[in-house]
């Protein structure tokens, strides 16, 4: 087993440390394909089995199983696993990417931000799909499709770059600390990714998220409201089928903005940022001095 008594290149900010003074001889873990049959399942149900009143909404359905099959793909490779110590998010990769270099793992935090951003932007271009083929009694272009899926990654991927630079630049504003005594009791230290919010890049990377969740689950609640008016109009002149139809489509994506952007999506960005807020009431380097002991602490 190699133990890492001193920052390396691979683990700049973390390092393996003793308990009792001594060192374990053995590796230590405190912590101990449905994802993708299902994401899978999905494209394959949309590609040959959407067809009659559904095959207007096919091209929206494959921005949902697009994006679900992207975050699958990218959670697969990466596995995150994090830990929130006051106002520091710790993140360590157990996927295949576990074995490159640190900037293989950074990107990876990355790419799952992106994703996990991609699957909230997508929700009001999807709305925005269905309030044009309401109004316009056709559904866009495959072009048109396109350009509005690219647009919803575009600002998916601005949190997403924020991101880079937090988790590969923010622990600079504490020099000579070890930021493995903040992670569990793991040996040897794993590659960590930390995203210290005393950092001016954890603050964007933070700022952005909340600012592109709010807007997005604005405008899906906007363009849910006008396509809702619109059928009141309209009303009269469907069939009972498209009736049902629109009634399953309301179903599905009243789901999608209550589960993935009301809990999941939106629920966990604040989640995150009111203890981080809390903790910036407190002095910079008191919360280290209560963890690293004698350790070096941040500068004043």
């Amino acid at each position: 087993m190699e133990l890492h008594k001193q920052p390396y290149y691979k683990n700049p900010y973390v390092w393996d440390f003793p308990i009792n003074g001594e060192y374990p001889t053995e590796p230590y873990d405190e912590l101990g394909v449905t994802g993708g049959v299902v994401t899978t399942t999905l494209l394959l149900c949309i590609s040959y089995c959407t067809t009659g009143v559904l095959k207007p909404y096919k091209k929206m359905l494959y921005m949902c199983a697009i994006t679900d099959f992207t975050f699958w793909l990218v959670d697969t490779f990466t596995e995150v696993k994090g830990k929130q110590y006051e106002n520091i998010i710790l993140a360590k990769m157990e996927g295949p990417v576990k074995y490159f270099s640190r900037w293989v793992h950074v990107t990876g935090v990355a790419a799952y931000v992106t994703t996990a951003c991609l699957s909230m932007t997508v929700l009001p271009a999807q709305a925005f799909f269905r309030y044009y083929y309401m109004t316009r009694s056709r559904p866009l272009s495959t072009a048109k499709t396109v350009a509005l899926f690219i647009l919803a990654l575009i600002c998916a991927l601005m949190p997403g770059s924020a991101s880079w630079f937090s988790y590969d630049r923010s622990p600079e504003v504490n020099p000579g600390f070890n930021y493995g005594k903040l992670w569990y009791r793991e040996v040897p230290l794993p590659i960590l990714m930390i995203g210290d919010t005393n950092s001016f890049y954890q603050k964007v990377y933070f700022g952005s998220t909340a600012v592109l969740f709010t807007i997005a689950y604005f405008l899906l609640i906007m363009f849910s409201y006008y396509t809702s008016e619109s059928m009141k109009v309209q009303h009269h002149t469907y069939t009972a089928k498209t009736k049902r139809v629109q009634k399953q489509m309301n179903a599905f994506l009243l789901c999608q903005m209550k589960i993935n952007g009301a809990i999941l999506r939106v629920g966990q960005v604040w989640m995150c940022l009111v203890p981080v807020h809390s903790a910036l009431r407190i002095p910079q380097g008191a919360w280290v001095r209560r963890c690293a002991g004698s350790n070096q602490g941040p500068s004043e």
